[in-house]
């Protein structure tokens, strides 16, 4: 199973760097993972790829129409009371950004709950050096 921040999901439809091992990183493992707050993170950046000139109209609705047809086959982490408090200790302790928090607690109760191994997928190195400290384990290709 690979947890995907929003950084790493949008390089599965968003040509930049890193897209291509993203790509094989993906078709490589039988799952993907993510907090649902993914959803509206992946519409605000996709959003903003448009605002800058990045993607196109066209491309923009393309994306979109991509990934809402994935959504659904994405293990998709909810939130409840003790996954809030969990990510706003993280985000105190590592000093994260409210989203970061949220999807690095959710990586690490898949991590601790699920019977197969974990692989974390994030371009944010900050929230990459806080989930080192957790143990996850990453793909060779990222930064940490």
């Amino acid at each position: 199973m690979i947890y995907l921040d929003t950084s790493a999901l949008v390089k599965l439809y968003v040509r930049e760097s890193f897209t291509g091992e993203m790509l094989q990183l993906a078709s490589s493992h039988e799952r993907l993972a993510s907090h649902q707050v993914l959803y509206v993170e992946f519409h605000a950046t996709v959003a903003r790829l448009g605002r800058e000139s990045r993607v196109t109209e066209d491309q923009s609705r393309q994306i979109k129409r991509d990934f809402l047809t994935a959504w659904p086959t994405i293990t998709q982490v909810g939130l409840t009371g003790s996954l809030l408090e969990r990510a706003a200790e993280l985000a105190e302790g590592f000093a994260l950004r409210g989203y970061d928090s949220l999807h690095l607690a959710a990586a690490d109760l898949l991590r601790q709950t699920v019977s197969e191994p974990l692989v974390f997928a994030s371009f944010d190195r900050h929230l990459n050096r806080a989930a080192k400290l957790l143990g996850m384990k990453f793909p060779d290709f990222i930064e940490i």
